[in-house]
């Protein structure tokens, strides 16, 4: 039984269409089998197209663009790819992030969205993709559990200039989450207390680790809704937790729920506010309208975290793998 959710009663999911890997008349399949848990941006602002990326069976990166089921050609970095893709947004185009097996980093620019470029580095996490007005960072927990990145900024982004790597310290035990508001860029993650740490970076320099406190049981998701920036976990309760960090933090709020995964937020385009997902005990998807509804089921049966963002039709999207090992989207508004 989902604490705080209102579990819809078995006739009501019964009569549903039954698609191999999701029980829900609204999911749609993208076609052939994927490893790793996706990745979704919107390309132009918060109304261009949209994009999804995740690995397949063959160890490269495929790319969706939005429409239809079929998968664009995939990408291979040196070595075997060894992460979840992270992306970003910069303005000029996506951005797109993964580590290999040798733990470097690697993206693809605009420019050419089918060839990686190696970016150095020593990461045991997924990388964390993220876009400010300054430009474009990639972070990640280092082999010393550090958090360091790279900063593109906007007059490099013609020339692929990147800054060295830079050590921004801490010990952390998850990987990261990102939101950008302005030219100011928040990184959260979990430290060895169990609890969600926080840096802001503004314009390439950083604020030093302030504590948020709490117990995480998975890494943290982020967004901003153009005015504030705030943090989803989920807590020892299963449930999932949230506060905002913009100015002085607020403390936690729970939302209820029992997720089996991550929550995931995304920024509305309908409502002054953010949708929450995250997949139930149920193995179903879940979400709710921050400060607006309640939990509300999409159906499903899900064995990732979800991806989620808004659509060109000022819909959410949200993504997530299906027990057939194939990628399923959502659209929810």
């Amino acid at each position: 039984m989902l604490v705080g959710i209102a579990v819809p009663p078995a006739a009501a999911t019964s009569s549903a269409p039954t698609t191999p890997g999701i029980s829900a008349p609204s999911w749609s399949p993208l076609d052939g089998v994927v490893i790793s848990d996706p990745a979704a941006i919107t390309t132009n602002g918060l109304s261009g197209p949209m994009k999804a990326y995740a690995v397949d069976e063959n160890l490269q990166l495929r790319r969706w663009n939005g429409t239809g089921s079929g998968w664009e050609s995939g990408v291979a970095v040196p070595g075997v790819l060894d992460s979840v893709p992270s992306a970003t947004n910069s303005g000029a185009g996506p951005y797109v992030f993964v580590v290999g097996s040798d733990h470097s980093v690697y993206y693809t620019a605009p420019t050419d969205e089918d060839t990686f470029v190696p970016l150095g580095g020593q990461l045991i996490s997924t990388p964390e993709a993220a876009a400010d007005s300054t430009g474009v960072y990639v972070f990640g927990v280092g082999t010393d559990r550090a958090l360091w990145y790279r900063h593109l900024p906007n007059s490099g982004i013609g020339t692929g200039i990147w800054s060295d790597w830079i050590s921004l310290g801490g010990i952390l035990t998850s990987d990261l989450a990102s939101a950008s508001s302005g030219s100011d860029t928040y990184l959260f993650g979990r430290g060895t207390d169990g609890g969600i740490w926080f840096q802001q970076v503004t314009a390439g320099t950083a604020s030093g680790w302030q504590s948020l406190g709490g117990i995480a049981t998975t890494f943290p998701s982020a967004a901003s809704d153009g005015s504030g920036v705030d943090v989803f976990v989920r807590g020892t309760d299963g449930g999932v937790w949230y506060q905002s960090v913009t100015g002085t933090p607020t403390g936690w709020t729970s939302l209820g729920g029992v997720l089996l995964s991550a929550p995931e937020a995304v920024r509305s385009t309908t409502f002054s506010g953010f949708y929450v997902f995250g997949v139930g005990s149920d193995n179903a998807m879940w979400y709710q309208q921050l400060t607006v509804t309640g939990w509300t089921s999409l159906g499903g049966v899900l064995l990732s975290n979800p991806a989620a963002t808004t659509d060109p039709a000022g819909g959410v999207d949200v993504l997530a793998v299906g027990t057939d090992s194939r990628l399923w989207v959502h659209q929810v508004s």
